[in-house]
């Protein structure tokens, strides 16, 4: 009897002693909630490998920043062209031409702080960026036997997995297609008359 209490006290002693672990499997929960609650359509889902868990930079926050100032350009853009489009006078006409094309400038800032953001998103354990959350570089499988290799996002320690890898790829692609209507809103400008 003695022995058989040496030995659960032991391998509890090994339990408590591996917060790592215990943060992985907590993790694996985590992310699994997160999947069957966001990508219900594909599941179920085995997570099957924590790869990395650390702390990480998720450039989220930085890329509703950005899709919300560059709609916000782009819908002023709309607006001079609009206005150019009615002016009659051709004097006004060139004053709104030349603010509108002063503000081109402002695009390309949007591109480059945009580019610098994807950067990010492809190093999210880097040194490089300021951690900003805990990432988890994981792998699960789908319903159809298929592993996937992503990335994990809490938004605070205890709250579970905010965002996944993914959702930051489809929101820069949203502001992709921003970035288009921008360039589109500005080469008619250019060609105004």
């Amino acid at each position: 009897m003695k022995k058989f209490t040496v030995l659960c006290l032991l391998v509890m002693a090994a339990a408590c002693s591996n917060p790592q672990k215990k943060a992985e499997n907590q993790a694996k929960i985590d992310i699994q909630e997160y999947l069957e609650k966001n990508q219900s359509e594909i599941g179920p889902f085995t997570v099957t490998e924590i790869i990395q868990m650390d702390s990480a930079y998720s450039p989220f926050m930085d890329l509703q920043a950005l899709y919300l100032a560059e709609t916000e350009y782009y819908s002023d853009l709309v607006k001079r062209h609009k206005d150019m489009l009615n002016t009659a006078n051709d004097n006004l006409f060139m004053l709104q031409k030349i603010a509108a094309l002063k503000e081109f400038d402002r695009a390309e800032e949007y591109m480059e702080f945009k580019s610098a953001l994807l950067k990010s998103m492809e190093e999210p354990f880097s040194s490089e960026h300021e951690k900003n959350r805990i990432g988890v570089h994981a792998k699960y499988r789908i319903g159809s036997g298929k592993e996937i290799d992503s990335y994990f996002y809490y938004n605070t320690k205890d709250a579970g997995i905010g965002h996944s890898h993914d959702e930051l790829f489809n929101l820069y692609g949203e502001i992709s297609d921003v970035d288009k209507k921008i360039r589109d809103i500005q080469d008619a400008i250019i060609e105004l008359k």
